[in-house]
C-alpha cells in the first residue's frame, strides 16, 4: 500500500503534498504588526498619483520647454505631507571650476536626500548630482535646483517627455 493510501485511511493528512501557507509579504506583516503602512508602499501609493509632469517653464535662450523645479515639487509635495513623508537635502560634496572666456562658475555637487516616514521612522536615502553655471551668484543655487528636480522625478518615475539621449534632428543643409 502507498503511503498517501496508508495515511488517507488512518485520516492523517500527508501534510507535504499540501500547499505550504506562506508568511504574509513583508508590507503585509508590516501593517499587521504595527498599524502602519511602510516607507516604501507611502512613496508607491505618491508614485501612483503622479502620471506626468507637463513642460510650462521655457529657455527663451536655448529654445526649449521644461519642466520647471515648482511644478515637479508641487506634483508631490502635498501627496507627500498627507502621508507624513519627508525629503531632506544635504550637500555632501562640492566642486567649483571656472569654465569658458567670461570665466563663469560652473558648480557640481552631490547631494544626499533622506527620505523619512513620520509615522515609522524609517529612513532611506539616495544620492543625485547637480550642476549650475553662471557669472554671478547662483551657479551653486541651479545645481541645487537640478538635483533636486531630478531627484524627485526619478524616485516618482514622473515623465515629462524628456529624453535626454534622443537626437534631435539637425539642419543640415538639405
Amino acid at each position: 500500500m502507498s503511503k498517501a493510501a496508508a495515511q488517507s485511511m488512518s485520516g492523517t493528512p500527508d501534510v507535504s503534498s499540501m500547499p505550504q501557507q506562506t508568511e504574509p509579504t513583508s508590507s503585509v506583516a508590516h501593517i499587521l504588526a504595527t498599524g502602519k503602512r511602510s516607507l516604501a508602499m507611502k512613496l508607491s501609493e505618491v508614485m501612483a498619483l503622479v502620471s506626468h509632469i507637463p513642460k510650462t517653464g521655457r529657455n527663451e535662450f536655448h529654445k526649449y520647454d521644461y519642466a520647471t523645479e515648482a511644478d515637479i515639487t508641487a506634483a508631490v509635495r502635498i501627496e507627500m505631507a498627507r502621508r507624513q513623508l519627508m525629503l531632506t537635502p544635504s550637500v555632501v560634496d562640492s566642486k567649483v571650476e571656472l569654465v569658458g572666456e567670461k570665466k563663469n562658475r560652473l558648480v557640481t555637487i552631490r547631494v544626499r536626500y533622506t527620505l523619512e516616514d513620520g509615522e515609522s521612522g524609517e529612513t532611506r536615502s539616495f544620492d543625485m548630482l547637480g550642476e549650475g553655471s553662471d557669472s554671478l551668484d547662483k551657479a551653486f543655487y541651479k545645481a541645487m535646483t537640478g538635483a533636486t528636480k531630478y531627484a524627485v522625478l526619478k524616485l516618482f518615475l514622473i515623465p515629462t517627455g524628456d529624453d535626454p539621449e534622443k537626437d534631435e534632428p539637425r539642419n543640415r543643409g538639405l
